[in-house]
C-alpha cells in the first residue's frame, strides 16, 4: 500500500512548495518515503494495522479491484478481532509478555482466534458476537474458491464489515482505551531497531505519521458514530487520492 508524506525539506528549499514523498508501507507500518529530490524519510505510522488494511481494501474498491478489497476487507476485521482480543486480556491484568507468548500458539490458527475473540467479547459485553452467515460465506468464496465477485456484492460485504469496526471501537474506546495505548506504544518500542537501521541504511530522516484514518480511530466521537460508513469512507478517500495527484 502507497503512503505519501509533505516532504519538508523541499518545503524548506522552496518557501513552502508542497512536494510529497511517497514509498510503500509494510506490514509493520513503517515505509521509506523519497520525493523526486531524493529527500527521504523512514516513516513509522501511528495507526493500527486494522485501520490500515481497511484504507487499503476501500482502495481497491475505488480501483475496481474488487477481490483484492474483499481480501483486505477480511483481513482487516480479523486483526481487529486481535486487537481486542489483546486490549481485554490487558484489561485483566494479563502482562503483554503473556498475551504474545499466547498469541503466538494462535498466530496461524483462525478458528481458535475467532473463538478466542468470541469469548472476549461477551466477557466485555455479557452478549454474544453475531456473524452474518451470508457474508462469511461470501468472504470464503472469494477467498477460498476464487469467486470472481460483483461490485454489489463487495459493498455489501464493506458496508458489513465496516459496522463490525465501528461496533467493536466503540468498545475499545469506552472500555479499554488505556489498553489500546498501551498496546501501540509497545508495537512502537520493537519497531525501534528496525527504524534505527533503515534510518542509517538510507541516510534518512525519521518521521512519525498519522497516515490516514477511515475510521476516523484516533478521534472516533462516542456519541456520533452515524457518520462512519462505508460510502463516506469512499468520499473522503477519493478526495484525499485526488489531493496527491
Amino acid at each position: 500500500m502507497n503512503h505519501s508524506i509533505t516532504c519538508f525539506s523541499c518545503a524548506e528549499e522552496s518557501s513552502g512548495l508542497i512536494v510529497y514523498a511517497k514509498g510503500e508501507i509494510n506490514s509493520k507500518l513503517i515505509a521509506v518515503c523519497k520525493c523526486s529530490k531524493g529527500h527521504t524519510y523512514v516513516v513509522s505510522l501511528w495507526y493500527n494495522l486494522f485501520d490500515v488494511l481497511y484504507t487499503s481494501a476501500v482502495n481497491a474498491y475505488l480501483k475496481e479491484c474488487y477481490s483484492e478489497s474483499v481480501m483486505s476487507f477480511a483481513a482487516s476485521l480479523e486483526r481487529v478481532y486481535e486487537f481486542f482480543i489483546k486490549a481485554s486480556m490487558l484489561n485483566e491484568g494479563i502482562s503483554i509478555d503473556v498475551i504474545e507468548e499466547f498469541w503466538k500458539d494462535v498466530k496461524h490458527q483462525s478458528e481458535r482466534q475467532l473463538g478466542a475473540f468470541c469469548l472476549q467479547y461477551a466477557k466485555a459485553t455479557k452478549k454474544r458476537w453475531v456473524i452474518d452467515s451470508n457474508q462469511s460465506k461470501f468472504r470464503n468464496a472469494v477467498i477460498h474458491k476464487g469467486h470472481i465477485s460483483t461490485s454489489k456484492e463487495v459493498k455489501e460485504y464493506a458496508e458489513y464489515i465496516t459496522s463490525c469496526h465501528v461496533e467493536l471501537i466503540k468498545i475499545l474506546k469506552s472500555k479499554f482505551n488505556k489498553e489500546c495505548e498501551q498496546l501501540k506504544t509497545f508495537e512502537n518500542v520493537k519497531n525501534e531497531g528496525v527504524l534505527e537501521q533503515l534510518k542509517k541504511e538510507h541516510n534518512a530522516e525519521l518521521y512519525g505519521s498519522g497516515g490516514l484514518s477511515l475510521l476516523n480511530w484516533d478521534h472516533f466521537n462516542l456519541e456520533n458514530t452515524s457518520f462512519i460508513t462505508f460510502d463516506n469512507a469512499l468520499r473522503k478517500l477519493k478526495r484525499i487520492n485526488q489531493s496527491y495527484s
